[in-house]
């Protein structure tokens, strides 16, 4: 992947945003929480972002602090695979 060939400095804290379908997945909060906990990211955080104007899509910003190359992969992999998931930014 692409962030293979980017020197990273663990740990580090990332975050993202997750672009969801509106309406499509009620416990998305309770969806990533469990991504946190599967993978032992004690202080991960999800906020409820915005929907867009045409009500189609909602966001959530993410963060948390990752230890290394294998659990941010993971990590990625894990979010993009949540259901009404459109985009991992």
């Amino acid at each position: 992947s692409s962030l293979d060939n980017i020197e990273l400095k663990f740990p580090l804290k990332w975050y993202g945003s997750l672009l969801m379908t509106s309406g499509v997945n009620p416990s998305v909060e309770q969806d990533v929480n469990q991504v946190y906990q599967a993978l032992g990211l004690p202080d991960g955080v999800i906020e409820f972002g915005k929907v867009s104007s045409a009500g189609t899509y909602e966001t959530w910003r993410l963060g948390c602090t990752v230890n290394d190359i294998s659990t941010l992969h993971a990590l990625f992999h894990a979010l993009e695979g949540l259901p009404g998931v459109r985009m991992l930014i």
